[in-house]
């Protein structure tokens, strides 16, 4: 992950102590000093403390990994109080990593999916985390390479497990404007189909030519998300997505026409991940809403289905963007998908003016 991409902290007035070659001190060799210092035996016997045990420098490794893969490996000079409570509350969403298929997944990719709440780390792994901080940073001050911890008094209301949030009409009319003027592909059209379908990001990333077609009925294009173009979420996830007038007005089918097998065969679902949180983060838009829920790519999936929401039924809003339809019994076995005619009207009534 890039440094300083995550979290989003202001700039920081942490006074750092250069390292021997002039250069500020990075997060990570700031922790291998911290750790060697409490494994050390005279450090130890003069603070009257024992040495660190393996077990207690492996802990202090694990919640360290995680935190800088959220953090990045940003110099010490620009760790504020923000970038440590928002890199807290980040771990805060996180899947417990001893549980399949989280445990084969970066913290990247952990971090865009829908986890169950059971699966969620507890407050007592955060509380732990929070330790680690504290003690590398308050070597760091006993060491006078920063003049105060950036960890100290925390307010992180762990009781609270967030979910994602979704993006004001404001913010979202912000990155729309940004993104047309990526020259790279995928990093102009993934925003854009992401906001006007509500589709999953992997089901974005993995479309072909063929799966844009033209509704001969409607007269309308449309998507068509199926797992022959590769893996999808559940059988539900099998579906016709009619495409937003407004993404035919910005040139998206022509787009398609001029592209290969795959419309974005150069890039990998981590990797959108990476990009669209330095995107939100050059415009400035913030990390959490004010009741602590994150926005993250996977937030235009729930911007989409609010907007989507007004004046639908619930049945065509769950069948645009492939969630199980709500059970009614043995009726279900007569009814079949709604053409696409029949669901036009929930990407239409979806606006950002």
């Amino acid at each position: 992950m890039d440094a300083g991409v995550l979290p989003e902290g202001v700039t920081s007035r942490i006074e750092s102590k250069q390292d021997e070659n002039g250069s500020e001190m990075i997060f990570s060799e700031l922790f291998e000093k911290f750790l060697a210092h409490k494994v050390n035996e005279e450090a130890a016997e003069k603070e009257e403390r024992k040495p660190l045990s393996k077990r207690g420098q492996s802990e202090h490794r694990r919640y360290f990994k995680v935190l800088l893969e959220i953090m990045g490996d940003m110099s010490v000079l620009s760790i504020t109080k923000q970038a440590v409570k928002e890199g807290l509350l980040t771990y805060r969403q996180l899947p417990q990593r001893n549980k399949s298929p989280y445990n084969k997944l970066p913290v990247s990719e952990l971090l865009e999916m829908e986890i169950p709440i059971e699966d969620i780390v507890a407050s007592k792994t955060i509380i732990e985390a929070r330790k680690t901080l504290q003690g590398i940073f308050r070597y760091a001050v006993d060491e006078n390479i920063i003049a105060a911890s950036p960890s100290r008094d925390l307010n992180l209301k762990l009781e609270s497990k967030s979910a994602f949030a979704p993006y004001t009409k404001a913010e979202v009319r912000m990155m729309l404007a940004a993104c047309q003027k990526e020259s790279t592909p995928w990093e102009k059209w993934l925003p854009l189909l992401a906001v006007y379908t509500g589709a999953r990001r992997g089901e974005l990333v993995q479309l072909r030519k063929e799966d844009v077609k033209l509704d001969s009925d409607s007269d309308r294009f449309y998507i068509l998300i199926t797992d022959e173009a590769g893996s999808i979420k559940t059988d539900n996830a099998k579906r016709q997505l009619p495409l937003h007038k407004t993404l035919e007005e910005l040139g998206f089918i022509m787009f398609v026409k001029s592209a290969n097998d795959r419309l974005f065969d150069e890039i990998k679902p981590q990797a959108v991940t990476g990009w669209f949180a330095r995107f939100r983060h050059n415009l400035k838009i913030e990390r959490f809403d004010d009741f602590g829920n994150r926005k993250v790519f996977h937030s235009f999936r729930h911007t989409f289905v609010t907007q989507s929401r007004s004046g639908n039924s619930l049945e065509q809003v769950q069948q645009v963007v492939g969630h199980e339809k709500t059970n009614a019994g043995i009726t279900d076995r007569y009814s079949h998908r709604l053409p696409v005619a029949d669901v036009l009207g929930v990407v239409d009534k979806v606006s950002y003016k």
